[in-house]
C-alpha cells in the first residue's frame, strides 16, 4: 500500500463535502475537540473516546469535523491502539471497567470470531455525529468516513485493523461506511447496560488488505476517467 495512492484517495472524500457546500477540518488540539464537539448535537462524548477520560497524545488520536460556512454540523473521532500482546478480549473488557466507572467487568461476552480475528494494530473509528438537520445524506456519510479511514491509515500506516460499532439501524448502510465485514451482536452486556451500548450493536471492520484493495480500486477507477 502506497502513501502516494492513500494520499490520493483523499482528495475525492474532500471535493464531495466541497460540492455540498461543506468543508473539514482535521484537529489534535483537545481543547479545541472539547468547545466544537457540542455544536455537532451531541450532548457529550462518548467514554471511549473522551478527551477528559484518556490521556490521548497527538500521535495516538485526532477529530474531524465536518463544517458548513462558520458552523460545526458534524464530526468523528479515531484513535489507534497497539495492543502488542494483549488479545482484543482483555483490551474491551479492561477498559470498559474504566470507561463504564464498574468495579466488575461489565462484558458478559465477545463474539467468538471478532476474538479470533482482531489483534495488533487498530484505529477506532467512532462518535460519528451530525447535527439534526444535517442527517441521512448518505454521500456525506460515505466522504466523511471514507476521509477518517484514509487519513487514519497515513497517520498509521502499520494498522492491521480498523473497527467501528454501529446500531442495527446502520446496517443497511454498510456499503457507504465502506468496512468489508460486519458481525451482530458482537458484544454483549451485563445489567445494567452502560449507556451508549446496546446488545444489538453490530462491529464493523476492515483489514489492512482490505483498505488496500479500495484504494488502488479506487485509484484505478480514477485513471480510467483521465
Amino acid at each position: 500500500m502506497k502513501s502516494l495512492d492513500i494520499a490520493l484517495s483523499v482528495a475525492p472524500h474532500v471535493r464531495a463535502l466541497q460540492d455540498r457546500g461543506m468543508d473539514v477540518d482535521a484537529t489534535q488540539d483537545f481543547d479545541e475537540v472539547r468547545r466544537r464537539w457540542a455544536q455537532t448535537g451531541r450532548k457529550e462524548q462518548s467514554p471511549m473516546m473522551d478527551v477528559n477520560r484518556h490521556e490521548f497524545t497527538q500521535r495516538d488520536a485526532f477529530w474531524l469535523f465536518l463544517t458548513e460556512g462558520d458552523e460545526t454540523v458534524g464530526g468523528i473521532g479515531v484513535k489507534y491502539v497497539d495492543l502488542v500482546d494483549e488479545s482484543f478480549d482483555s483490551y474491551l473488557r479492561r477498559t470498559s471497567r474504566a470507561q463504564y466507572d464498574r468495579l466488575v467487568d461489565p462484558i458478559n461476552s465477545i463474539a467468538r470470531p471478532v476474538l479470533d480475528q482482531v489483534s495488533g494494530r487498530l484505529v477506532y473509528i467512532g462518535e460519528l455525529e451530525f447535527r439534526e438537520d444535517k442527517r441521512g445524506r448518505i454521500s456525506i456519510l460515505t466522504a466523511l468516513v471514507g476521509l477518517a479511514k484514509a487519513l487514519a491509515a497515513q497517520e498509521w500506516s502499520d494498522f492491521q485493523w480498523m473497527y467501528a460499532f454501529i446500531p442495527k439501524e446502520h446496517v443497511r448502510f454498510i456499503y457507504a461506511y465502506g468496512f468489508s465485514y460486519q458481525l451482530a451482536n458482537a458484544v454483549t452486556w451485563h445489567e445494567p447496560v452502560p449507556a451508549g451500548r446496546l446488545n444489538s450493536h453490530f462491529i464493523i471492520l476492515l483489514d489492512r488488505y482490505s483498505f488496500a484493495h479500495s484504494v488502488m480500486t479506487a485509484r484505478k477507477a480514477t485513471d480510467l476517467l483521465g
